[in-house]
């Protein structure tokens, strides 16, 4: 009789460690999950951090390109309406409507001008 409830208690004491052993378990299969997600959450992190660093770096590139082809496009207008002029005295410095038909060495100019800022934009 002894004997038979000395393995009863083993028996339950067995069924609790399993119960146990299956929620340690449990609870680590949760957390190998939460870390799973926690290291896809730092990548995704690290990634939108690094592209902001990398448009911070680009910007000022960017910007000076702009500047440049500003300055280029002011230029090609400024010797536009200079080669305009000479060509046709009876034009004004303050005219915008300028024309390169009569003018081919001015149309040269421009396709010249036209082909580096259009250099400058396929970097």
């Amino acid at each position: 009789a002894q004997s038979g409830s000395a393995l009863r208690e083993l028996a339950a004491q067995r069924d609790a460690m399993q119960v146990e052993a299956a929620a340690h378990k449990r609870t680590q299969e949760q957390l190998f999950a939460l870390h799973e997600t926690m290291q896809k959450e730092r990548e995704a992190y690290v990634k939108d951090v690094s592209g902001d660093r990398d448009a911070r770096v680009q910007l000022p590139i960017v910007l000076a390109e702009l500047d440049a082809t500003r300055n280029l496009l002011d230029q090609l207008r400024r010797d536009a309406l200079a080669t305009a002029t000479t060509a046709l005295p009876g034009l004004s410095a303050g005219t915008t409507g300028t024309s390169t038909i009569n003018n081919p060495p001015a149309a040269g100019t421009v396709a010249a001008t036209v082909h580096q800022s259009r250099l400058l934009f396929s970097k």
